[in-house]
């Protein structure tokens, strides 16, 4: 391959990845010093106790024996469908009584306007349900049942049109089985993506990564083709390069 085609090639696949993600706010990795959520990037808390929320291992750990609440702000969205994705996995509360499920996961706009709130809404022995509503008490809860200690790509949706939001686990399409609330929220823009803690029963401790919020469905649910074959390309590219600087 001639070394002008070759970076033709290099230049129109960089393209090509970048249009691929200019849908994307914010893509969250979570790969900071293990210590303190907030204090790191644009995360701040806006309620409970400050320095909660912790980052080990590139991931963060959400526990109701805490009280940080804290969000991550961009420029405010208010028409469309806005998305969010994150990884998900609960550890086994090992006590299954009590039934006060509360919310961990939402939109919001400037101030205390809650959408799209995702909270565990039943534990059992063989494992647990989500929840979604617009308010504090989960409004439709989904019917498949998640295992203890396993990750699952939690996708939300709130549809600015409609006022209403979708949930969606492990999905690959917006066609794919989903939950959807009935209630309206009236929201006229939301700026942030937060994590809560509240006090519930039983206990739960919720480990999270990988926080994408999009303008599309299909960038909220990345697909790893496209940045498998930029580095294949980049890698092709730097071996053509050496060889041809060593004739």
């Amino acid at each position: 391959m001639k070394i002008k085609t070759l970076l033709g090639a290099v230049a129109l696949t960089t393209t090509l990845a970048i249009s691929a993600t200019a849908d994307v706010i914010i893509n969250e990795t979570f790969t900071y010093s293990n210590g303190a959520l907030t204090g790191n990037a644009a995360w701040d808390a806006h309620s409970g106790t400050v320095g909660q929320i912790g980052v080990v291992g590139g991931a963060i750990t959400l526990s109701d024996s805490n009280s940080e609440d804290v969000n991550t702000t961009f420029t405010p969205v208010t028409s469309g469908t806005l998305y969010a994705s994150f990884d998900m996995s609960v550890a086994d509360p090992i006590s299954y009584t009590g039934n006060d499920y509360e919310y961990f996961a939402h939109f919001k706009d400037d101030g205390f306007d809650y959408m799209s709130r995702v909270d565990i809404a039943a534990f059992s022995a063989i494992g647990y349900s989500l929840g979604l509503s617009q308010s504090s008490t989960a409004e439709i809860v989904s019917s498949t049942i998640l295992s203890y200690g396993t990750s699952y790509s939690v996708v939300i949706g709130f549809d600015f049109t409609s006022g209403l939001s979708t949930l969606w686990i492990d999905p690959t399409s917006a066609a794919d089985s989903n939950i959807t609330t009935s209630a309206v929220d009236s929201a006229n823009d939301i700026s942030a993506f937060a994590f809560r803690q509240g006090s519930s029963s039983p206990d739960q401790e919720i480990t999270i990564d990988n926080l994408i919020v999009a303008t599309t469905f299909a960038e909220a649910v990345p697909e790893p083709n496209t940045y498998a074959l930029l580095a294949g390309v980049l890698a092709l590219a730097s071996v053509m390069l050496r060889r041809r600087s060593v004739k």
